[in-house]
């Protein structure tokens, strides 16, 4: 059954004479999980605001926006805040409350359902969404991942039938990113959710998608199964949206045979192997020259807190870099990455005695005679 139904969508923004959103038209089934995607600038964000009424942009507008066969313009109230969910792209700008439980419940309390409602369902989102350790915590102590769990857990609250999210994943780490699209192929799964989304990262969701929309120019480029999708940007050639493909459907357009489109690693090292026998070999690993052992940045025991009472971010960490080095920081949302370059760079200083040590590496750095 068609879940939702979009006809000859225009709409250009105030002052702007090239159109946002050109002829669009599309349709999504109950139950699929559309990935839409494109160039920065296409108008994914504008599509996806203008589909949840309560969100769309001010502009020029027309044709047709279809939820359950009903015109948009008149769904109730009710329906149109309940039903159709959004998850925005930065986990920062749809928190509204401090406490994590009261979060949770900030919708259906708004919606005037009954106390003991409302405790079931927030009850049922914490246990379904892993919050029960820090569902009494406050919400601006929590990482960037836990935020967009805490948004799609709010929303899920309120048992919406079609889910919109808006690159739900850009301010995420890899890790938080990957276990985020894993709880959106879950909930597509087992409870059958509907489920439109935008979306950078497609070696994640281009397996797990129904129907790929992809976008260019303003326009509907193509709308097809995902192999489909890059068996036809094969045959269209150079285009932009390709850029961002998975590695297997880019180095599957490089291939000149007709093999069926590979959308994992796995299936794209099968597709080499069964096309390309013996005609793979391996790299001779590049020299490197060793980096000066000259100190250029050095950290002793440091420790680091924003606020007196609360919790150490960075505890008795040591690090050096060596002149000629490049390191790279990995950790998981929280984890204290941008606090650690933060006192590197001298915006914040950490707690004691060493201090004291990073002020003397820091006036050199000033004065030029440190790199």
């Amino acid at each position: 059954m068609e879940i939702l139904r979009v006809e000859n969508l225009n709409f250009s923004y105030p002052l702007r004479k090239e159109q946002a959103l050109n002829d669009i038209s599309f349709n999504v089934k109950e139950g699929e999980f559309i990935v839409v995607c494109g160039e920065s600038g296409c108008g994914k964000t504008t599509l996806l605001k203008l589909i949840k009424r309560e969100l769309a942009p001010c502009g020029e507008r027309s044709g047709t926006i279809y939820y359950q066969g009903i015109q948009q313009e008149d769904l109730d109230d009710r329906t149109s805040a309940c039903k159709i969910g959004f998850v925005m792209q930065n986990p920062e700008n749809q928190v509204v409350t401090e406490k994590v439980w009261h979060e949770l419940a900030f919708g259906l309390e708004n919606m005037g359902l009954q106390t003991e409602t409302i405790r079931r369902r927030v009850g049922e989102m914490a246990s379904f969404f892993g919050i029960q350790n820090w569902f009494r915590n406050k919400t601006d102590e929590l990482s960037g991942g836990q935020k967009q769990i805490l948004n799609l857990a709010s929303v899920m609250v309120m048992q919406p039938e079609l889910l919109i999210l808006d690159e739900p994943t850009s301010q995420l780490d890899p890790i938080a990113a990957s276990d985020f699209i894993n709880t959106l192929y879950k909930l597509n799964q087992d409870m059958g959710l509907t489920i439109l989304m935008t979306e950078h990262r497609l070696e994640e969701v281009f397996p797990i998608a129904d129907r790929i929309l992809v976008l260019e120019k303003s326009r509907v480029l193509l709308f097809d199964e995902p192999r489909k999708v890059g068996e036809k940007l094969k045959n269209i050639g150079n285009n932009g949206v390709a850029k961002g493909l998975p590695s297997a459907i880019r180095i599957y357009q490089g291939l000149q045979n007709n093999s069926v489109c590979p959308l994992t690693v796995k299936e794209g090292r099968e597709c080499l192997a069964k096309n390309y026998t013996n005609k793979i070999r391996t790299l001779k690993r590049e020299k490197r020259c060793s980096p000066a052992a000259e100190p250029a940045i050095e950290l002793k025991n440091v420790w680091f807190r924003y606020l007196r009472e609360s919790p150490d971010i960075i505890e008795d960490l040591n690090l050096t870099v060596t002149k000629g080095e490049i390191v790279c920081l990995l950790g998981g949302n929280g984890s204290g990455k941008t606090t650690l370059l933060s006192i590197i760079a001298g915006s914040n200083r950490p707690i004691g005695a060493e201090s004291r040590f990073l002020e003397r590496i820091f006036a050199n750095i000033r004065a030029g005679s440190c790199m």
